[in-house]
């Protein structure tokens, strides 16, 4: 999930509800880009999802 949301409850509900990845966009547009362009490598090489079967 990308979200401008810092509030811990929305990250547990969001968890326990079988969210995988949480997280919280930038507010600075330098800094929201930045991150934008880590997540295709980071869902690619780095993210664990829970297996399937």
């Amino acid at each position: 999930m990308l979200t401008s949301s810092q509030q811990q409850s929305d990250l547990e509900r969001s968890y326990r509800t079988g969210l995988n990845s949480y997280i919280v966009e930038p507010v600075e547009f330098e800094s929201f880009v930045r991150v934008v362009g880590e997540l295709g490598p980071y869902w690619m090489l780095h993210n664990e999802g829970v297996p399937q079967g």
